[in-house]
Parts: structure tokens; C-alpha cells; sequence
């Protein structure tokens, strides 16, 4: 798959589920919402952001032409598109249950930033 192929693949899913994720803000209340009216909301706004950043990241990449193979550059736009989404989801859950503090959202920070430290040690492999 080319990398213009895998953009439009990713743009094309990216766009599904932004309008997955109006369509569920527009139509459930959240006051009276159920477990699976709730999960359906995060779960449709963790795709759409894992998207638009992973999408984002990707065509930033790609045109600054670093010393990566496009295959390195695809799995490191990915990986941080997901942590980006885990690190606001998890804000927006703390923050519905009225559990996030300022020293649990620097927590959440230093958890995603030591997952993405041991992510790039390992992918550095000696020579």
C-alpha cells in the first residue's frame, strides 16, 4: 500500500467517524445517557482523534523527508495518534466522574511521555 493510499485510507476512516461521533453528540443526552450511550461518545471520539492525529502527524512526515523508512514513520505517527487519544480520554473521563486534579493530569502526562520514551528506546536498535 502506497502512502498515499494508507492517507486516504486513514482520511476516509477519520472522516467516518467524525460524523459517528456528531451523530452521537446531537443525539444522546448525556444527563440521562446509558453505559452504552456513553461509551458509544468515547468511543467514536477516540477514533476520530486517533485519526486526525495520526493522519496529521503522517503527511507532516512524509513531507519533511527524515532519514525513516515510510514504514517507521507510519508506526510512530500511529503510536502517538493513540496516545494523544488516551491522554484526552482519560482527561475527559476524570474529569466526568469529577476526579481530575491538576496533579492527576501531570500524572496521566508523565505516564504517556515515559510510555513513548520506552517505545523509542526500543526502537533504536544497536548497531
Amino acid at each position: 500500500m502506497s502512502v498515499r493510499h494508507y492517507i486516504l485510507f486513514l482520511l476516509y476512516g477519520t472522516a467516518i467517524s467524525w460524523c459517528a461521533w456528531l451523530i452521537t453528540l446531537f443525539s444522546i443526552d448525556p444527563a440521562t445517557a446509558s453505559t452504552i450511550g456513553q461509551a458509544a461518545f468515547h468511543l467514536t471520539l477516540f477514533t476520530a482523534i486517533t485519526g486526525t492525529v495520526s493522519s496529521v502527524s503522517t503527511m507532516v512526515r512524509v513531507r519533511r523527508k527524515t532519514q525513516y523508512k515510510l514504514e517507521d514513520l507510519v508506526k510512530i505517527s500511529l503510536r502517538q495518534g493513540l496516545f494523544i487519544a488516551i491522554l484526552l480520554e482519560l482527561t475527559l473521563l476524570l474529569m466526568h466522574n469529577s476526579w481530575l486534579t491538576w496533579w492527576s493530569a501531570i500524572l496521566i502526562i508523565l505516564l504517556i511521555g515515559l510510555l513513548e520514551s520506552i517505545f523509542l528506546s526500543l526502537s533504536h536498535k544497536p548497531a
